[in-house]
């Protein structure tokens, strides 16, 4: 498993390279997840999880511009992330751990949660989720993610997603990599 930073500043957020897409793989889900087309595949794919109560009856054309715009705001955090000195970045004290929250042990989520209270999304819950580890120096690893329907994990691509990451927790432990400067 090769492990890569995400920015070339050497910042605290890093990612597993995709054998198979030859790329990181934060730069595959943003390439699936601005696509439209693959959006609305998946989406009809798993229309009777959009179908619930839970998304209050959106449309697949409501839920792809949501997703959208979630890509978008993702897009932006992490950006602030790498270069905070730009304009649209300047007095926001964007963190790893603002972007991030808890999911399990050293595990951690997006936390989408101050998209939901400024109201973009209508009161509609957050579609996109990145899976990582957390290192003991604060250093996040990301092992893939997802865009999440339900309310648990046994949907096939999100079971796929919680094997990338408990694969993640194997490797990390296997080689004994406790901190960012391990990987180096």
């Amino acid at each position: 498993m090769e492990i890569v930073p995400i920015f070339e500043n050497g910042s605290d957020l890093w990612c597993v390279f995709s054998d198979e897409h030859m790329v990181d793989i934060i730069t595959v889900l943003f390439e699936k997840w601005n696509d439209t087309d693959y959006l609305v595949e998946f989406l009809n794919t798993h229309i009777s999880d959009l179908s619930a109560p839970y998304w209050n009856g959106i449309s697949i054309d409501t839920a792809v511009n949501l997703i959208r715009d979630e890509v978008m705001w993702l897009q932006e955090k992490l950006i602030c992330i790498e270069s905070p000195w730009e304009d649209n970045c300047k007095g926001m004290n964007i963190t790893i751990k603002s972007i991030f929250e808890n999911f399990y042990n050293n595990d951690y989520v997006v936390n989408n949660s101050d998209r939901l209270v400024k109201g973009k999304a209508g009161g509609i819950p957050a579609f996109l989720r990145l899976y990582g580890v957390e290192l003991s120096d604060g250093t996040i690893i990301i092992s893939g993610g997802a865009i999440k329907l339900t309310g648990s994990m046994n949907k096939k691509h999100l079971i796929e997603e919680k094997n990338k990451l408990i694969a993640l927790d194997e490797f990390l432990a296997s080689n004994n990599i406790k901190t960012v400067a391990e990987l180096k």
